[in-house]
């Protein structure tokens, strides 16, 4: 009798928390909805305690748990000549019509309206809510760094390092490649990533073929997947045969080598000005890696695009476009669709290989 009295109260208990969390979210009060729900679970906790080097030793002591990871991350992000030296963008031939624009007040002001809320802090510990609350002497401020950093080419500190945390991918994850890395930027940087965003994209979108799906504006997942069934219907359509083969090109966002990124920039014409931001943005890259009693780590990085960073889609795109140019002019594989040749999709970095035959 007790046990059914004090299950009845439980199941009671449960529904009236569940109707207050469902009406709350309801009047879009998903902060207070949160609070009672945190209440209700308490506080995330990992479950992943133990931390092991490479050599599989049990690492313990928090400072000894940075180290690792510091390493991880070098070893990760590391190229063969460590000692690189990357020549810095020049004016080419005296050409100051190719230097760009300065920015304008209305530009900044829109890349800050365009700030995306609710997202965890970078180094600087400055949230999005605060920048786009930014008013008089404030704002000013802000706008007059972004047009300063942008003109000088001189970046400041926090723009060139993010914060990286790590989530583990299974409960019990124990090394380091158990865990999936995100990298936390400055919010501040954003502004002036925006606004160079979208002054180098045009000249990006028009050295893009049309078989790339990803990181395009009115093109995503539905239409590479229609894309692709109408080229299966039509071949079944017409009776002849097709080879799909579908592609994952194994950690390639983190694989961009930069000397070739630049080289690549300097071909399709972007302004000087914006070459100089790009290139300071990744040769002082660092990756902060934070413990937790305030002490940290800064691991240098020396390849793959920058995540979190509003510029990395459209440089990764500019980036695979390149690589697979020589692929295409050599007509490898493929079939005629119209008299042109589609011999691939691609969606960043997952491919699908078309051809007539498995053999090519």
């Amino acid at each position: 009798m007790v046990n059914r009295e004090a299950k009845r109260a439980k199941k009671e208990w449960l529904e009236n928390k569940c109707s207050e969390i469902e009406n709350c979210l309801v009047r879009g009060l998903s902060d207070k909805a949160y609070k009672i729900i945190k209440q209700f679970f308490g506080a995330y906790k990992s479950g992943a305690k133990v931390l092991r080097d490479k050599d599989g030793n049990m690492v313990l002591e928090d400072r000894e748990k940075i180290l690792v990871w510091k390493e991880y991350i070098e070893e990760l992000y590391k190229i063969g000549n460590t000692d690189k030296r990357y020549r810095p963008p020049e004016v080419e031939n005296g050409n100051f019509d190719s230097i760009g624009p300065t920015i304008m007040i209305e530009e900044i002001e829109l890349a800050i309206k365009e700030l995306k809320r609710n997202k965890a802090p970078g180094i600087d510990n400055l949230n999005d809510e605060l920048l786009i609350a930014l008013e008089g002497t404030g704002k000013e401020a802000m706008c007059n760094i972004i047009i300063n950093t942008y003109e000088t080419g001189e970046l400041p500190k926090d723009f060139e390092k993010y914060v990286m945390i790590h989530i583990p991918k299974k409960q019990k994850a124990e090394k380091c490649e158990k865990y999936r890395t995100l990298s936390l930027i400055s919010h501040a940087s954003k502004i002036l990533t925006k606004i160079v965003h979208k002054r180098i994209e045009k000249k990006i979108k028009d050295i893009l073929t049309e078989d790339q799906f990803r990181f395009r504006k009115n093109r995503g997942t539905k239409e590479a997947i229609l894309c692709l069934r109408l080229i299966i219907e039509k071949m079944f359509r017409i009776n002849k045969p097709i080879s799909i083969t579908f592609v994952d090109l194994e950690k390639a966002f983190d694989n961009v080598r930069w000397e070739k990124l630049f080289h690549i920039m300097d071909k399709i014409g972007i302004d000087f000005k914006d070459k100089r931001l790009i290139h300071k943005l990744y040769i002082n890259e660092k990756a902060v890696i934070k413990g937790e009693y305030d002490t940290y780590e800064e691991a240098k990085v020396q390849k793959g695009v920058r995540q979190g960073c509003n510029l990395s889609p459209a440089l990764f795109n500019l980036y695979i476009e390149e690589a697979l140019k020589d692929l295409r002019e050599e007509e490898v594989g493929g079939i005629k669709i119209g008299g042109m040749l589609v011999q691939m999709l691609r969606f960043a970095d997952d491919i699908a290989m078309i051809a007539d035959s498995e053999k090519i």
